[in-house]
């Protein structure tokens, strides 16, 4: 059986529900005042810190040293990272096609964000999964499931760089519906390329 921090991964879902409370709560005071607060953002902003770091807890004895487990919180922090600038960049996206004159600025940050994510996360898994117990280097944590290894360098690495590559000069060229596209392409790769990366974790750190 995995070793996985039981009170750690009891406390999800108090902490997803202290998130959803929070963003309801930057909701309501951003529509009323017409501009967020600086408390509402920073009650937000601490409630996905203390999910994030609930979720890195619980997972933290899958490592079989320190640094492994540092690798291990990593992976977790780039995967919300992809899949907040995925989604945030998705989004704009949207708003920029009924307000195309707005500055493309965010929007260009955002892809970039992702990109970048894309590019960290796609070296640290391999690395991270190869100091896992159980597995002898990168080629052998890989091969325990070369199905769920080539399936996750699909939907984490391959198509959502090229999804946000092509994005990033449709954005500068202010072509709001192809970047909109091409996020939207992104994210439908994203999502379960994700969930591939974690469950290949467990497959790693179960072997």
């Amino acid at each position: 059986m995995l070793a996985i921090n039981q009170p750690a991964a009891g406390s999800l879902v108090f902490l997803q529900g202290l998130l959803v409370i929070a963003l309801l709560a930057h909701v309501v005071v951003t529509w009323r005042r017409r501009e967020a607060s600086t408390a509402s953002w920073a009650l937000t902003l601490a409630a996905s810190v203390l999910l994030l770091a609930g979720i890195t807890a619980a997972l933290w004895p899958l490592a079989g040293s320190p640094l492994g487990a540092i690798a291990v919180a990593l992976v977790m922090i780039l995967s919300a990272a992809v899949l907040g600038a995925a989604t945030t960049g998705m989004l704009l996206g949207h708003w920029y096609l009924v307000t195309p004159a707005l500055t493309n600025a965010p929007l260009l940050r955002a892809i970039g964000v992702l990109l970048i994510s894309l590019v960290l996360q796609a070296l640290l898994v391999p690395l991270t999964l190869g100091g896992l117990d159980g597995s002898r280097s990168i080629g052998s944590a890989l091969n325990l499931s070369p199905v769920l290894s080539v399936l996750w360098a699909l939907g984490a690495v391959i198509l959502p760089l090229i999804a946000a590559g092509l994005a990033l000069p449709t954005c500068r060229l202010r072509s709001f519906m192809s970047t909109t596209g091409l996020l939207y392409l992104a994210m439908i790769a994203i999502l379960p390329g994700q969930l591939l990366g974690q469950l290949l974790l467990f497959v790693v750190a179960s072997a």
